[in-house]
């Protein structure tokens, strides 16, 4: 064979090797490999009225039949099938109100699929909510205002499911609230929004310098004061939410932010909660809703929440997210029973800290920082309550029955006036002004601790 021949073969082998590799793409009109049932209606994260459900789809070429598949949501979580593969021969489906109605109103996810003999083709789901027209949030607009944590989205999702919201996305990754302060009004106000939820810190607290904040507490506390005000000036409700607390051993692991950058403080998360102690004082200060996810998060095991790099959530956290923040909005919109947990903090000197008053969910998880820089998480009461807590070096438990009361005054005054004795782990307890001994000072401080 001829090399001009030889060569003409090759070029000729290429092509047809080129022709057979690109025919799985080639398709004729109406028969699009893959193709699969498109649901037109209801759109999705669309509020419907309690009644029977129509549900539209694209037809697809070749199909013998059609399946329909309907599952009740609950909490986010898959609940019971309203419709388990029912085979439809045409495009369209009605969900009857008889089955609507055993289940209840709340979100429901559909899914159709196109048969084709053994093969199956799936549409992409569609989520729609059925709510009765006299829910105190249907149809209201809220906006979610922060950075990645927010802008993930899908526990704003939930909260608009549950409780039809008309939910507006303003979560940039990567943002401070320097940074957002620039498109808070196009973002925010310009939506003109019946509620705004804002969670921002987690970002402003890194040390892009490994010496500095990029937003430092004080300019933190001025944004988030920005934000609030404005809000309210535009009659929109403002809940204000802390951001999680991080799994410190991965959140380590990034150079942007090791742990080094964090040793002063006694690690990341301490430094993080001046930062969310701060979206607390603001909450009590203008009284706005709070969700205090850092609270929520502390004490759980965050592998099972977070991912590996210890900051952002998976879905059992997103999850934690939405339950925390619709807790807060059944309570106050739904149920009327928000709680309004009055923190006031009494020193052994009788004097009075500045006090907070925090409007949350009831039992909600809360974290308080003392004047004395300790602290740590509480749950909120069941209702509204007056939390009297006493700042002082020791418990002034001197009968050591697990209380702190008039009977401890009384047992420490007669150890002075009677020389009764106390034993080692009284004497502890006793010692309230934590000078290292016991005297006269200790039980006047602890009546003034009890009196408030």
């Amino acid at each position: 064979m001829s090399l001009k021949k030889e060569s003409f073969m090759k070029k000729a082998f290429c092509l047809l090797l080129a022709i057979l590799l690109a025919a799985p793409l080639w398709t004729l009109p109406g028969t699009a490999a893959g193709e699969k049932p498109v649901i037109t209606a209801p759109a999705d994260g669309n509020v419907l009225a309690a009644g029977d459900v129509t549900i539209h789809w694209t037809a697809v070429s070749g199909a013998d039949y059609y399946t329909v598949n309907i599952r009740y949501i609950e909490n986010g979580e898959n609940g019971p099938l309203a419709a388990n593969a029912v085979p439809v021969d045409g495009t369209s489906y009605t969900l009857p109100e008889e089955t609507t109605a055993a289940l209840g109103n709340g979100a429901y996810r559909i899914c159709v699929a196109s048969v084709h003999g053994t093969e199956v083709r799936y549409s992409d789901t569609v989520t729609f909510r059925l709510a009765d027209g006299n829910e105190p949030l249907l149809g209201k607009k809220a906006v979610f205002f922060g950075d990645s944590l927010t802008a993930s989205f899908g526990w704003c999702r939930q909260l608009a499911l549950r409780f039809g919201l008309e939910a507006v996305n303003a979560g940039v990754g990567g943002e401070t609230s320097e940074m957002a302060r620039a498109r808070f009004e196009a973002d925010v106000l310009a939506q003109s929004p019946d509620y705004v939820f804002i969670c921002f810190g987690m970002n402003d607290q890194v040390h892009a310098d490994h010496r500095n904040p990029r937003v430092s507490v004080e300019r933190f506390a001025e944004n988030i004061t920005y934000f609030v005000t404005e809000a309210q000036r535009a009659d929109a409700e403002v809940i204000l939410i802390t951001p999680n607390c991080v799994e410190e051993s991965g959140y380590y692991t990034n150079p942007v932010h090791p742990e080094s950058d964090y040793t002063a403080y006694g690690g990341v998360n301490a430094y993080l909660n001046r930062y969310c102690a701060k979206v607390r004082e603001i909450a009590s200060a203008y009284g706005t809703g709070l969700v205090d996810l850092f609270a929520e998060f502390w004490g759980r095991d965050l592998t099972l929440l977070l991912e590996p790099a210890g900051l952002h959530p998976i879905q059992a956290g997103y999850n934690l997210y939405a339950d925390c923040a619709g807790a807060y909005l059944q309570a106050r919109y739904v149920e009327d029973n928000v709680v309004a947990t009055t923190v006031r903090f009494v020193s052994i000197t009788g004097r009075v800290e500045p006090e907070l008053c925090l409007l949350t969910a009831p039992g909600a998880r809360v974290w308080l920082t003392a004047p004395n820089g300790t602290g740590g998480t509480v749950h909120t009461m069941q209702t509204t309550k007056l939390l009297r807590i006493l700042l002082a070096a020791a418990s002034g438990d001197v009968n050591l029955d697990g209380a702190t009361t008039v009977a401890d005054y009384l047992l420490l005054k007669r150890h002075f006036v009677l020389s009764q004795t106390l034993g080692p782990e009284s004497q502890r307890n006793g010692d309230v002004n934590g000078d290292g001994r016991l005297t006269p000072a200790d039980y006047l401080g602890l009546k003034r601790m009890l009196l408030g």
